[in-house]
């Protein structure tokens, strides 16, 4: 672990961390920006520009990111967040100067949380989504098996009394289920098993 991280995520966050009417917790830009520079008064950050100079990138569907880059005590990193729209993660689409500014200051705050500071609200979002790890730990539900709609439809010829019977029945149920979309045709060896079960020829 790294000297700021080990740092900054030993420091207690309760008192800046706050909450919006959703529940959701969240540490202010400014509370974050104030304990970094207690600890690391030297911090740097800069935002990324694309090739107009401008500081945000624009996706070809008319959302846009914002990215960072940020050194505390030697150590650097490069990270970037969508233009969302308030405290949601809906995407803004053709972002005004007040969403990009949001959105740069909630990512000045993620490169904080990603050096250690507050990092346990971003773990608690990722908890949130059930990943391919977390449902192979869960307990295996037993197999809930349908009614095949197959096996009302050839209970008639299955009931058939003689082979002639069977044979015209057999041609109702092929047309029936060819006739329907969703169900695969399996007169074939439905048949086949039928003249084994009943010594047919």
């Amino acid at each position: 672990m790294s000297h700021v991280f080990s740092l900054l995520s030993a420091h207690n966050c309760a008192d800046i961390i706050q909450k919006n009417p959703e529940g959701h917790e969240y540490i202010n830009w400014m509370d974050a920006h104030a304990v970094a520079i207690r600890y690391f008064p030297d911090y740097t950050f800069q935002f990324q520009t694309n090739d107009f100079g401008l500081d945000y990138f624009l996706m070809p569907d008319g959302s846009a990111y914002v990215s960072i880059v940020m050194t505390i005590a030697g150590e650097t990193i490069c990270t970037s967040l969508p233009v969302y729209k308030g405290n949601s993660t809906e995407l803004v689409y053709e972002p005004t100067a007040n969403d990009l500014h949001n959105a740069k200051m909630r990512l000045r705050t993620r490169a904080l949380g990603e050096f250690g500071l507050g990092y346990t609200l971003w773990t608690k979002d990722y908890e949130s989504e059930e990943t391919p790890v977390a449902k192979a730990l869960q307990p295996e539900q037993p197999e809930v098996h349908k009614p095949d709609p197959r096996d009302a439809m050839w209970a008639d010829v299955a009931s058939a009394k003689t082979k002639s019977e069977a044979v015209a029945g057999a041609k109702i149920y092929r047309a029936a289920i060819q006739g329907a979309n969703d169900l695969e045709d399996d007169s074939q060896a439905r048949w086949k098993a039928l003249c084994a079960e009943r010594g047919w020829k």
